[in-house]
């Protein structure tokens, strides 16, 4: 197989990587973990239980969508955090919920030739597409063989329209049409995930765009501490949140050593020195968004780093969730930061091959 993340790939790769989806039942086996990870995952398998069936319980039987306010993208990171806990669409309890993701993603990509959208989401278009591309994929090798090709040509119709709105800087703006030729950093680090995704269950991703948008992003970094910026454009805004979003665009780049993301780790360990509960390090931006990639760009890293920082987060969580199973969060919804949460919790158990190390 060629080298690169998103080179060319034989078709053995490909099964090879459908091979790595959850895996039925293992959720319930945590006692098979190695020592180490149950350490981590210590008192967290109940809360993500409750987690799931509290979005489970606000599915839409009709539609399939998962809350009301941007629903492509919470359906998606739902459908997501089912598939963390080593859940499948043929295995109860959450088969039906995931078999229903899918039809709501289907359904919602028909109208666009591509684009996975409601419709009426007013704000952030891209990310709802991309999260959608990110869960069809990592759903993609558990499914029949029929709704297998229904989805495979979804996808690649999805991955053509993401491919089509990069910026000529190299970055994803908020809408598949761009005639102002805007990017920004969040919209771009769901952009690469989605396209690694899609990679690495066998589609064809053009590398040339890969290599546009991780020079895009490390135009982005600020050299004097490591931070990274909102975009080309705006410089001077750097936040921790938007610069864990960069080191796992980088990341899901295949950029797994370099000195740019040396800079931005230490940046990131700046940040977490200062405060003693690692949730404040963005608890003034958005805390549910920066965690989730702060999440698998230390996990990716490893070490003291991520042996420090899990734990904290962990017990936080654990500590605001609601009597009903969610968590709470102002700007989108309960939804939201219950699938972002749960998310959060089940990385270390390995189970979504876009986490994995």
């Amino acid at each position: 197989m060629q080298k690169g993340l998103f080179g060319g790939a034989s078709m053995a790769a490909a099964a090879l990587l459908c091979l790595l989806v959850p895996v039925p039942g293992l959720f319930s086996q945590t006692s098979d973990l190695a020592p180490s990870l149950l350490r981590e995952w210590s008192g967290a398998r109940a809360p993500v239980e409750r987690g799931l069936e509290y979005l489970r319980s606000q599915q839409l039987r009709e539609s399939g969508a998962v809350s009301g306010k941007y629903a492509v993208a919470v359906t998606s990171l739902a459908g997501l955090a089912v598939l963390g806990a080593g859940y499948q669409p043929h295995q109860e309890p959450y088969g039906p919920m995931l078999k229903r993701c899918i039809r709501y993603i289907l359904d919602s990509g028909r109208s666009g030739r591509g684009f996975i959208t409601e419709g009426d989401e007013s704000e952030s278009r891209m990310h709802g597409h991309c999260y959608a591309v990110l869960f069809l994929c990592e759903v993609l090798g558990s499914l029949e063989p029929e709704e297998e090709e229904e989805v495979a040509r979804l996808i690649k119709r999805a991955v053509l329209i993401i491919e089509g709105a990069q910026s000529k800087e190299g970055g994803w703006w908020y809408y598949p049409e761009n005639p102002e030729n805007e990017d920004e950093a969040s919209v771009t680090v769901c952009a690469l995930q989605a396209l690694r995704s899609a990679r690495n269950v066998g589609f064809h991703v053009d590398s040339n765009r890969i290599q546009r948008a991780i020079r895009y992003v490390l135009k982005c970094q600020d050299s004097s501490d490591g931070s990274f910026a909102y975009s080309t454009k705006e410089l001077r805004r750097t936040t921790y949140a938007l610069s864990v979003a960069a080191i796992s665009t980088l990341n899901a780049a295949g950029v797994y050593e370099s000195k740019a993301l040396e800079k931005g780790l230490d940046f990131m360990k700046k940040s977490l020195d200062s405060v003693r509960n690692p949730w404040k390090a963005a608890e003034e931006e958005h805390a549910f968004y920066a965690n989730l990639y702060a999440v698998q760009a230390l996990y990716q890293g490893g070490g003291e780093m991520w042996s420090r920082w899990y734990p904290g987060i962990r017990d936080h969580l654990l500590s605001k969730q609601r009597a009903n199973g969610s968590w709470e969060e102002d700007r989108y919804s309960r939804e939201f930061a219950t699938a972002v949460a749960v998310l959060i919790l089940e990385v270390p158990l390995g189970y979504l091959p876009i986490f994995q190390r």
